[in-house]
């Protein structure tokens, strides 16, 4: 994925700063990163660690298995802290759709059952509803402009 996304800054001479743990970042081969490619030491539950930036892209990081809900919203927060008023925050993540109780006799309990099924074999913690979603994004202050299926 850096591979892709770091082609489409660097053909539009920007610099992608990819921001990791300390331990992390020392960790990496240098050679391996891609040019328009910068390293960069932080902590996402530190704000002052983070640079301004005017889009923060993050994938299949704020999984249910990795924070809680009160660690999501303070990590969303961050991001906003860090980002200008035109900034985006872009979140490649599962958001399951909500089925409300009326409906869910026509698909939606196979559905849920499903995907709950396949992420206790895994070994995961289910993913986020798209309700569950937006509550975070209010909660840290902030408002989804839209969802894209498929991700």
């Amino acid at each position: 994925v850096l591979g892709a996304i770091s082609s489409y800054y660097t053909s539009a001479n920007l610099t992608l700063k990819c921001l990791d743990l300390p331990h992390v970042i020392k960790s990496i081969d240098k050679l391996t990163i891609p040019d328009g490619v910068e390293l960069i030491e932080g902590n996402v539950l530190e704000p002052s660690t983070i640079p301004k930036c005017d889009v923060i892209f993050m994938k299949h990081f704020l999984d249910r298995c990795m924070w809680s809900e009160e660690d999501t919203v303070k990590i969303l927060k961050t991001c906003s802290d860090v980002t200008p008023d035109h900034g985006m925050i872009i979140l490649g993540e599962a958001a399951i759709p909500s089925i409300d109780v009326s409906h869910r006799n026509q698909c939606g309990d196979n559905m849920l059952l499903s995907l709950d099924a396949f992420y206790m074999l895994v070994g995961r913690d289910r993913q986020r509803t798209v309700r569950e979603w937006k509550s975070l994004a209010q909660r840290a202050n902030m408002k989804i402009e839209r969802i894209i299926p498929g991700f």
